[in-house]
């Protein structure tokens, strides 16, 4: 196996393993947002289209689900599982006819799932016929690999029904198969008891099984407490959700070429190459700061592209993760941003590379350009999220996104400095706050003018003000979007 491959495999089982979390909690809005990432970041792998349609389901969301169910079952035919939720939302329709014609099919072609038993165990308690379902369990219990959640549930069944002898075997059954699982013990010890009761014998358990009844229930308590006091507030939902679906896209967008994370750097090289020949060579502009002016230029520009670009195009690309969940519309263009600026951090390390190799010196002013790529993270930030929510609505603004960009990039002074205008211009160009920001990097980086921190400052709180009230208006419009989109 190759390094790539492992890596990808690791990837995949930490994106299936932080589903799995949120599927164990019952947390079945949080578990359908992580199993939609893992499904975008790995959609050949049929385990993340399968636990979304099953938080669906969990959700009440059948419509839905069921659109859903002819999707996956179009594009994993074989997996028994669509059998069993397919049998499952028939089931939540009342219509027990077909779910047991999915069923009968699913226990001839799959009886070692478990799924297939346990939803066969269901079908039967729904009509009435505890017996029956019963002996479903059974029959799992003797056909699947790991048959541990198959006695916690038919433990379970036999309890709700008062069938404490019948529980007792099951309970006794688990905890000589799993002694390491507490519920087996706590299981028994309990439907010993209530058959004791049930039969008229007034024996109560003695002290040590008393205490370690009590014991179990606090841990139960704790367990159930720690659960509430670790809810997470939308936020802080909002922000993991966000981070993980970046870091997701990050590592397929990577493992699909060859050269994964060297494109992050050969990209501006290969702009900067082709200007230089364009501008310093053809145009006879060889002048020996021309080369740090214009990637001093071209990196930042080419960060404020990726990020309006890919911004603004995120809720069309992303309408059918919208349509299925509840992801906020907020978070895609969020998403495409925090890319944007997790691949082009790096690469002003180059930036600054080059210019020591240029035979600048290094000095405490370039500390200066961390407020400086805070303001541009939340300018383009704030124009990727404009854009993103209008697009929705007008279609054919897609089509005057590149032309409005190209117009931007001649206007910013990337291949010139901002003191070749007139200085009438001057003012008028700085405006532009591109202009204004690749102005600023080349004053900490190559000149000995201080910036113009109040214009700095000035532009953070538009910046900011932008973005919080842009995601506000987000907010506000969350439940419109799904509709926009199919219109």
């Amino acid at each position: 196996m190759t390094s790539e491959s492992a890596d990808l495999i690791a990837n995949v089982d930490v994106a299936i393993e932080w589903g799995r979390e949120a599927h164990r909690k019952k947390d079945w809005n949080k578990a359908l947002e992580r199993w939609s990432i893992g499904r975008t970041a790995f959609p050949e792998r049929a385990v993340f289209s399968i636990r979304s349609l099953e938080a669906l389901i969990e959700l009440g969301q059948l419509e839905s689900a069921t659109l859903f169910l002819k999707e996956v079952q179009k594009q994993f035919p074989e997996n028994p599982e669509t059998l069993t939720l397919n049998a499952r939302l028939c089931m939540l329709r009342d219509n027990h006819g077909d779910a047991e014609v999915l069923l009968k099919r699913a226990r001839l072609e799959h009886p070692n799932q478990s799924a297939v038993w346990i939803q066969s165990a269901n079908l039967a308690e729904l009509s009435g016929d505890i017996a029956l379902a019963s002996a479903y369990f059974q029959e799992g219990e003797r056909q699947v690999a790991s048959p541990e959640g198959m006695f916690i549930l038919h433990g379970e069944l036999l309890m709700k029904n008062e069938l404490w002898s019948e529980a007792l075997v099951v309970w006794s059954k688990l905890k000589n198969l799993c002694p390491h699982l507490q519920i087996g013990h706590v299981g028994a010890l309990e439907a010993e008891r209530a058959s004791k009761q049930s039969g008229s014998r007034r024996d109560t358990p003695n002290d040590s099984e008393l205490g370690s009844l009590d014991n179990q229930s606090i841990k139960l308590t704790n367990s159930s407490n720690l659960k509430r006091s670790l809810a997470q507030n939308s936020l802080a939902a909002f922000l993991e959700l966000v981070w993980v679906k970046a870091l997701f896209g990050m590592r397929s967008e990577i493992q699909r070429t060859r050269l994964g994370y060297i494109w992050w750097f050969l990209e501006p090289l290969l702009y900067m190459v082709v200007y230089y020949l364009v501008f310093a060579v053809l145009m006879l502009r060889g002048e020996p700061d021309f080369a740090p002016l214009l990637l001093s230029g071209i990196i930042p520009w080419m960060w404020f592209l990726r990020t309006v670009t890919a911004a603004s195009s995120s809720i069309i690309i992303g309408q059918s993760l919208l349509n299925q969940t509840s992801v906020p519309a907020l978070a895609l263009p969020v998403v495409e941003i925090l890319q944007a600026f997790m691949k082009q951090a790096p690469v002003f390390l180059l930036l600054f590379v080059f210019i020591i190799w240029q035979g600048y010196e290094p000095s405490l002013r370039w500390f200066l350009i961390i407020p400086v790529l805070l303001v541009q993270l939340l300018i383009g930030a704030a124009l990727g999220l404009f854009i993103a929510g209008l697009i929705p609505l007008f279609r054919d603004l897609q089509r005057l996104i590149p032309s409005g960009l190209t117009l931007m990039m001649f206007l910013s002074g990337i291949f010139y400095s901002y003191e070749m205008i007139p200085p009438d211009w001057q003012s008028i160009f700085l405006m532009n706050p591109m202009a204004f920001l690749i102005k600023t990097y080349r004053d900490v980086l190559l000149s000995t003018s201080s910036p113009d921190l109040f214009l700095l400052s000035s532009w953070f709180v538009i910046g900011l003000g932008s973005c919080v009230l842009i995601s506000e208006v987000y907010r506000r419009f969350q439940h419109h979007y799904p509709r926009w989109l199919l219109d």
